[in-house]
């Protein structure tokens, strides 16, 4: 299943999410008014509670079928599914509610991980290969299980990854979940891309072809096994030029032995269909001729939200509107930054309104729990933690992951404290209020002044001018700041976000 193929005939679309929350969704509103005799939904799971795709709570998903990684597990969804997964799923909406009848997770490439990239241990970003494929870890919006972690994973790391392909060909991923420690000739595999290399009659058992990934530079040798499964295949076997998908066992970091190869189904629905789907901004050339995760949208008599949105390879949209032939006919594309992040010292709790404040340099922040976010203590002292253990006094240091509610209000996903000892660097991620070129940049209602020590990078983490970075704001446009002394309100590294 491409990145085309996460749209089945349905409603709406998903969005990059945070951890575990009721009340799901991202800012900036929902796509509850599409509908019509086809509907069309992709993106990631932001919340639980039945489940959330951007902002719509499909209830009962347990009675829908659902399929992950090819294998049924009706009956049994919801357990099988985490925030940050890329998900289809098709149903009906009502309002901010809907009923969903199939809900389908396909990862885009398992494999080992090797090259990954710690330049710094206090980087927010990381970079490594899996079967070739470039893949960026973000320590705000990848979500992690499996036993995995931002700070932990390393080469040879057995993962699963699903998430957007930028114009680069990097996956930006959304969830990464661990799959143990790589074994040659055991560790299982996954990919997708175009075949090349094959026979001119096809590549049947014992054959090899090469598929190139979405960079057509990310080639992976796939050698057929015995006994392989190719009976999607038309005819049998396996031709050039064709979409595929391939699973079997890692041989080496960029060969693989095909236990199943099946045509991946890149069309989208048909014509009056109604679509809503998220993803990175690629192959723009004009408003009127772009992709979105890989499909062609026309938004030349869109309605853009915020109106000063600027449309551009790298910018996560959602795009909403009806099939012309191959076309995403756009009535309405919304910017879709990312999710909310914060790392901070608690500065206050109140139990009875069910929020915590945190201070910056800049000012105070306050975010909304509810009885859906899930907390974590690090500092060892309790199980089960609640809100009342967070401690004022003691400094406690706190890592929220979460988004923008209907309201405008910060709703935690994800709560996490650490001691005041273990405290890290102060990090804000969300939209941008206001900016001074140059000068400082306000997010979230707090502002952040920069100097000729910060350091500036776009959404490939590479080095940018202060004056690239500045021009390169938007009004809800999504960036990442840090802070490692918050006593001077300057910040260390200002990045562009996705």
């Amino acid at each position: 299943m491409s990145a085309f193929q996460k749209v089945l005939p349905f409603v709406l679309i998903a969005l990059a999410g945070l951890l575990s929350g009721c009340g799901g969704g991202s800012g900036g509103g929902t796509t509850a008014g599409i509908g019509g005799t086809g509907q069309i939904a992709s993106g990631t799971i932001t919340g639980f509670g039945s489940i959330f795709v951007n902002g719509i709570e499909f209830l009962d998903i347990d009675t829908a079928t659902c399929i992950i990684d090819d294998s049924d597990s009706t009956g049994n969804c919801q357990a099988s599914l985490q925030l940050g997964m890329v998900v289809e799923v098709t149903g009906t909406v009502n309002g901010t509610t809907g009923n969903a009848t199939q809900v389908v997770f396909d990862s885009d490439v398992e494999g080992a991980v090797s090259g990954i990239s710690i330049l710094n241990p206090g980087d927010i970003t990381r970079t490594f290969t899996v079967l070739n494929t470039s893949v960026q870890i973000d320590s705000a919006s990848t979500k992690f299980s499996g036993g995995t972690a931002f700070d932990t994973l390393a080469d040879n790391d057995v993962v699963e990854v699903s998430g957007f392909f930028d114009s680069a060909g990097v996956l930006q991923a959304t969830y990464v979940e661990g799959k143990g420690t790589l074994n040659p000739g055991v560790t299982q595999a996954e990919i997708k891309g175009i075949v090349s290399a094959a026979p001119a009659s096809g590549a049947g058992i014992g054959d090899s072809f090469d598929v190139n990934g979405v960079s057509g530079s990310n080639t992976i040798t796939v050698t057929i096994a015995a006994g392989a499964d190719l009976s999607a295949m038309p005819g049998g076997v396996v031709s050039n030029g064709t979409q595929v998908e391939v699973r079997g066992t890692v041989t080496s970091a960029t060969a693989i032995s095909a236990s199943r190869v099946e045509p991946e189904d890149t069309t989208i629905g048909s014509d009056g269909d109604d679509i809503s789907i998220e993803g990175l901004i690629t192959n723009f050339v004009s408003q009127a001729n772009f992709r979105v995760d890989g499909q062609l949208v026309d938004a030349s008599t869109a309605t853009l939200n915020p109106s000063t949105l600027v449309l551009a390879n790298g910018v996560k949209v959602e795009a909403e509107g009806t099939i012309s032939g191959t076309t995403l006919v756009a009535v309405e594309v919304e910017a879709r930054g990312g999710d909310v992040k914060i790392e901070a010292t608690v500065d206050a709790v109140d139990t009875s309104a069910n929020t915590v404040t945190v201070r910056f340099f800049g000012g105070t922040l306050t975010v909304q729990v509810n009885n859906q976010t899930q907390m974590e203590d690090r500092t060892g002292m309790v199980s089960n933690m609640t809100l009342s253990d967070v401690n004022v006094a003691a400094g406690d240091f706190l890592e929220i992951g979460g988004f923008i509610g209907t309201s405008g209000n910060i709703i935690a996903s994800e709560l996490r404290r650490d001691s005041a000892a273990s405290a890290g660097d102060d990090i804000l991620q969300g939209p941008v209020d206001s900016w001074n070129p140059g000068s400082d940049v306000t997010l979230l209602g707090i502002t952040f002044f920069s100097d000729i020590n910060t350091d500036f990078e776009d959404e490939t983490e590479t080095g940018i001018s202060s004056r690239d970075f500045y021009n390169a704001l938007s009004a809800g446009r999504h960036i990442k700041v840090r802070d490692d002394i918050t006593t001077d309100g300057i910040a260390d590294e200002m990045d562009l976000e996705n």
